[in-house]
């Protein structure tokens, strides 16, 4: 998996979805290039349950409130919350 093939993913199973939107990306002064994918999905506890996600992650930080990751269920491209216990 590729951010490129994420995005495509993540747009075609969410239309309404704004994540990958120019103007999202420009808000928080971003680029699609600026985001990295971990090699192979894993396994997190979330709000919902055990899920499968896919990891994007910045590879810049330049806000100390931006956030570092982000989870996409394997199966549906939803955006996926962790659930702290």
């Amino acid at each position: 998996m590729t951010v490129l093939e994420l995005k495509n993913k993540y747009q075609k199973n969410n239309p309404d979805g704004h994540f990958f939107d120019k103007d999202t990306m420009k808000h928080w002064g971003d680029t699609i290039d600026n985001f990295g994918i971990m090699e192979n999905p894993i396994r997190i506890n979330t709000i919902r349950g055990k899920k499968t996600v896919w990891v994007l992650y910045r590879k810049t930080v330049k806000d100390r409130f931006q956030q570092k990751m982000f989870y996409f269920d394997a199966e549906t491209f939803n955006i996926v919350f962790i659930h702290n216990k």
